[in-house]
């Protein structure tokens, strides 16, 4: 392995495992820990949180629900997956996800709390919306919802859109599965979630990823979105919303 090159590596047995699908990057990541020797809180710098469940998986990393064990606050953990860590591309991606995440505070974006790395597997710390997603709640509801919910959820999902637009940056994955919902004195709060394709549109072209860039979600993507991927403008994330 080059001496200039860090993190990026993962043992023989390990290498295995990913490449074998591992089913929970969580047994993964506690198999490391123990292996090391190490306390599972204190080496991913989140003392005192305990993990209670799997809340869900994507194509690069899975989500846990986690619990402060004194406060009892709850916090979404997100890790990255065994196998994405091989490629260079996702681990730009999940390390784009955190710039973005930790430079936008907004009442209807998920908030960031923390981010670290242990044995070569990166997580982010951030808010839990227990209301899910709108796409869960669309699906509660026969795939559908009532304009007067969708109005109202869109309406605060676009506040803190055009807030990310203001700060210069463009999502680029807007759907119904990256709009959380959360419950609050004030009542129902949407929340933009999944920063992981978001990106400066003022430095439109310079991603970080060489090469050929494309993706999205192809029923909310506007047509310049599939044809000039890195070029995407605010306009795109108005398109998608819509």
């Amino acid at each position: 392995a080059s001496p200039h090159v860090t993190g990026g590596y993962l043992c023989l047995k390990c290498r295995e495992l990913a490449n074998n699908q591992v089913v929970d990057p969580m047994a993964m990541l506690l198999a490391m820990l123990k292996e090391a020797q190490m306390d599972d809180d204190q080496a991913l710098n989140i003392p005192d949180y305990e993990v209670i469940k799997k809340l869900g998986q994507g194509g690069m990393g899975a989500v846990y629900l986690v619990k402060h064990k004194t406060r009892g606050e709850k916090a979404a953990l997100k890790i990255m997956l065994p196998r994405a860590e091989i490629s260079a591309r996702a681990k730009i991606k999940f390390n784009r996800e955190i710039e973005v995440m930790r430079g936008l505070k907004h009442p209807n974006i998920v908030e960031f709390y923390n981010h670290g790395e242990v044995g070569g597997i990166y997580y982010i710390l951030m808010e839990f919306c227990a209301g899910g997603s709108v796409d869960a709640l669309a699906g509660q509801h026969g795939g559908k919802i009532n304009i007067d919910t969708a109005l109202d959820i869109m309406l605060q999902a676009l506040e803190g859109l055009a807030f990310a637009h203001a700060q210069g940056y463009v999502h680029r994955d807007l759907k119904p599965q990256n709009i959380l919902l959360t419950e609050t004195s004030n009542g129902t709060v949407a929340k933009i979630a999944d920063m992981g394709l978001a990106k400066s549109y003022q430095q439109a072209g310079h991603s970080g990823v060489t090469g050929s860039e494309s993706s999205g979600t192809i029923p909310f993507m506007p047509r310049e979105q599939v044809s000039d991927f890195k070029f995407c403008k605010p306009v795109s994330d108005v398109w998608a919303m819509g």
